[in-house]
C-alpha cells in the first residue's frame, strides 16, 4: 500500500512551491549582490578590529554595526502598505543610479585602500549599499534603509589628520572656557596653551580630554534617538546638531570639576580611576541631556503640528 502524498507533491505549480521558489529568487537577487560587496570589503575588518581594539577613541565600534541591523530591521518590520509598494517598484533611472552609486563607491574604496584611509573605506561601502538597493529595490527601499546604511560611518576611525586638527581645535576651545568658568567661580587660573595653571597644581587638557571621543558618542546616541523617535529627516538633523554644544559643554564640565576636585580634595582624586569615572559621569550627563533635548523637541512639535491643523 502506498502512503499517502500531499497534494503539493502532485501539483508543481501549487501556491506553497511557488511561494519557496520566489523566496529562493529573492535570497539569490539579493544575496549574490550583497555577497560580493561583503567579499570586497572584507579587507577592511581586519584594520577596523585593531583600531577598535587598540583605541579608545574607537572602542564603541563593534556597537555600532549591530544598532543598524536593528534599525534596519526596524524599517522593515514597520514598514507601511505604501513603502510595500515603492519597494516593488524599479525603473531604468533606479538601476542606472543604482550601478553609478556602486561602481563609484568601489573605485573610492580602492583608492582608501591604497591610501590606508579606513574612514574613506567605510564611506565607499555604504555609498556601495545605497547602490545595490536603490538598482534592486528603487530609491524608495534606499531612502527607507538609508538611516540604517548611513550609521556605519559612526564605526570608522576619522582620518588622522581630521582628528588631529579638531583634537587641536577642542584642547583650545574646552581649555579657553574651562579657565573663563574657573576663574568665573572663584579658583585662580592661568592659560597656557593645553595647560592651566591653578595654585599649587597644572592642569594639562590633552587629547583625551578634548571631548572629540563624548562627541562621537553624544552624536551617534543623538542620531539613534532622532530616529527612534519615528520623526522625520529634519528633526533628526537637528538633534544631531545640537548635540555637539552638549557635549562640548559636558566635557567643559568635566574639567572644571576636575580643577575644583584638585583644589579641594588633591591630585590623588583626580587622577587615575577617579577621572575615568569622571568622564563617564560627564558622558552619562550628556546622554541624559540629549534625552531630555530630543523629548522636548519632539513635544514642541506636535504642538506646533496640532496649532496648525486647528487653524
Amino acid at each position: 500500500m502506498r502512503a499517502a502524498v500531499s497534494p503539493d507533491e502532485h501539483i508543481p505549480n501549487s501556491p506553497r512551491s511557488e511561494t519557496l521558489r520566489q523566496r529562493a529568487g529573492d535570497w539569490l537577487f539579493w544575496g549574490l549582490p550583497l555577497f560580493f560587496l561583503a567579499f570586497l570589503f572584507l579587507p577592511l575588518l581586519s584594520d577596523l578590529s585593531a583600531a577598535w581594539r587598540n583605541d579608545p577613541n574607537y572602542s564603541h565600534g563593534p556597537i555600532v554595526p549591530l544598532a543598524a541591523l536593528g534599525f534596519a530591521w526596524m524599517a522593515y518590520r514597520y514598514r507601511s502598505d505604501e513603502d510595500a509598494d515603492d519597494d516593488s517598484y524599479v525603473d531604468s533611472w533606479d538601476v542606472l543610479l543604482g550601478f553609478l552609486l556602486a561602481v563609484g563607491a568601489l573605485l573610492a574604496y580602492l583608492a582608501a585602500w591604497f591610501c590606508g584611509g579606513a574612514f574613506f573605506a567605510i564611506a565607499a561601502l555604504i555609498i556601495a549599499l545605497l547602490g545595490v538597493l536603490t538598482a534592486l529595490g528603487g530609491r524608495g527601499l534606499a531612502r527607507r534603509y538609508g538611516f540604517a546604511t548611513g550609521f556605519l560611518i559612526f564605526m570608522a576611525p576619522w582620518p588622522m589628520v581630521v582628528y588631529q586638527r579638531l583634537a587641536i581645535s577642542m584642547q583650545n576651545f574646552v581649555g579657553t572656557i574651562s579657565s573663563h568658568l574657573l576663574d568665573a567661580t572663584g579658583v585662580p587660573v592661568f592659560r597656557e596653551g593645553y595647560l592651566l595653571h591653578l595654585p599649587d597644581y597644572t592642569m594639562e587638557i590633552g587629547a583625551a580630554c578634548s571631548g572629540l571621543r563624548q562627541l562621537t558618542a553624544v552624536l551617534a546616541l543623538a542620531m539613534a534617538l532622532g530616529y527612534l523617535s519615528g520623526r522625520n529627516w529634519p528633526f533628526i538633523v537637528i538633534v544631531g546638531l545640537l548635540a555637539i554644544p552638549i557635549a562640548v559643554a559636558s566635557n567643559c564640565v568635566r574639567v572644571l570639576a576636575t580643577g575644583w576636585i584638585l583644589m579641594i580634595a588633591g591630585r590623588r582624586w583626580a587622577e587615575g580611576v577617579f577621572h575615568t569615572l569622571e568622564g563617564l559621569a560627564s558622558v552619562a550627563v550628556a546622554a541624559l541631556i540629549t534625552v531630555g533635548v530630543v523629548w522636548l523637541l519632539g513635544r514642541i512639535e506636535d504642538a506646533w503640528i496640532l496649532r496648525r491643523e486647528g487653524a
